[in-house]
């Protein structure tokens, strides 16, 4: 099996594991220890892709602001794990938060470094798609402010825990714009290779915004380790496994290209 199935097949078998154990409650300790290896994988999987490009390389500074975003939420994601199952104490809010928050900037500046390298060209872009992706968008950024910042505060909850629950739609809402972006740059590859890296990484964003959104709606149903609410971790778990599979992807189509050339 070449290279090309395997990560996916991988990636799958990861997903479909994680789903059975937090579907079937048969160790939340042992779902929750798997939980930590999707954002792992990325990380990985981003290290390469920017091996592959070299940091000295646009694509490559990208690509590493990207990885550095992920690190920030694996270190997040482990913080967040050991206050829940070896310290037994209440992870939110808590300085795994300071780690989670920070990989949006990292994120966005990631995103907006790869826009300028692509220079986005709207006029090739159909009017009619355009408003409705527009639309599309809207009513995100509509759904984002109402359950991941409005309904994100709780009168029951601290200051701190308010603040940094509607900071997490904060990081949402500034990941938006740069999306309908992505979407371009994905479209503009359509019929070519990277099509399907940048379709990964829009797919990857809209599955984080939507286990923020159910965090900031669940936090304390999803803090006690009440299910089905920590099923919310799946949507994550998609996530990050879109980024890796997206990283993967352009690793594997980047050097088949450079292999073809030196041919």
């Amino acid at each position: 099996m070449n290279i090309t199935k395997l990560v996916p097949t991988f990636l799958i078998t990861i997903f479909a594991t994680i789903a059975v154990i937090y579907t079937f409650q048969f160790s939340r300790l042992l779902g929750n220890t798997l939980f930590l290896l999707p954002p792992f994988v990325a990380v990985i999987a981003g290290a390469y892709t920017v091996r592959t490009y070299r940091l000295a390389n646009v694509h490559g500074k990208a690509m590493a602001l990207f990885t550095a975003g992920l690190l920030c939420l694996l270190t997040g994601e482990f913080i967040f794990y050991l206050f829940q199952f070896v310290f037994h104490t209440d992870p939110f809010p808590s300085i795994a938060d300071i780690f989670y928050l920070a990989a949006y900037p990292l994120l966005f500046a990631g995103f907006v470094k790869e826009i300028r390298i692509h220079k986005v060209n709207w006029r090739t872009f159909d009017k009619l798609v355009l408003v409705l992706v527009t639309l599309l968008l809207l009513t995100l950024a509509i759904i984002v402010s109402y359950f991941g910042i409005y309904l994100a505060y709780d009168a029951g909850n601290s200051l701190i825990a308010n603040i940094i629950a509607i900071a997490y739609g904060v990081g949402d809402l500034i990941l938006i714009v740069p999306s309908l972006f992505i979407l371009k740059i994905a479209l503009d590859y359509r019929g070519g290779k990277l099509f399907y890296s940048w379709t990964l990484m829009l797919l990857a964003v809209m599955f984080m915004m939507a286990g923020d959104i159910l965090f900031a709606i669940y936090s304390n149903e999803y803090t006690e380790l009440v299910w089905p609410y920590t099923m919310i971790d799946l949507t994550w778990v998609v996530s990050y496994l879109c980024f890796a599979y997206s990283f993967s992807y352009t690793s594997t189509t980047i050097r088949a290209l450079h292999t073809k050339l030196l041919k």
